[in-house]
């Protein structure tokens, strides 16, 4: 496998590791997912931790992604409220929670000035165009209607 792969590399003699980190991190979440809720409240307890953010996305990735935006929106802030974000145009979050992303969005952010205004700015033009698009009926394959 050492030679074929390419996925594992001899670090020392008998000690082997990943030959990228993003190898790992996504094991570690195929791990986690396979361990259930006990794999799902360790990803909640490492929300806030930047050096598991890869290893939380590839988890949102592999298993319902639902309650981890729960947990992020429960107790926002400005890296896990990124997060959440990256993942609320998947087809698999649904719409209540959707919405209370966006809800969390104007609230966090209206009331914190710990954050770039351009990523504030940058949100809320995601989630007007989201809101239209979602008001949007098509009337042939060129042409869409905008509800009002």
């Amino acid at each position: 496998m050492l030679e074929i792969t390419g996925l594992l590399q001899e670090r020392e003699l008998d000690t082997y590791e990943f030959s990228h980190l993003t190898f790992q991190e996504y094991f570690a979440a195929l791990y986690l997912k396979d361990l259930g809720n006990e794999g799902q409240a360790k990803v909640i307890e490492r929300l806030g931790d930047k050096t598991w953010e890869e290893v939380i996305y590839f988890y949102m990735s592999l298993a319902d992604a639902n309650p981890i935006i729960t947990a992020i929106l429960n107790n926002p802030n400005y890296n896990t409220l990124y997060i959440a974000n990256q993942y609320k145009s998947w087809s698999l979050v649904t719409a209540s929670i959707r919405e209370k992303i966006n809800d969390c969005n104007k609230s966090y952010y209206a009331s914190h000035e710990d954050h770039p205004l351009i990523f504030y700015d940058q949100i809320l033009a995601l989630t007007t165009l989201e809101k239209h698009f979602n008001n949007l009926t098509a009337i042939d394959e060129k042409t869409l209607f905008l509800n009002p």
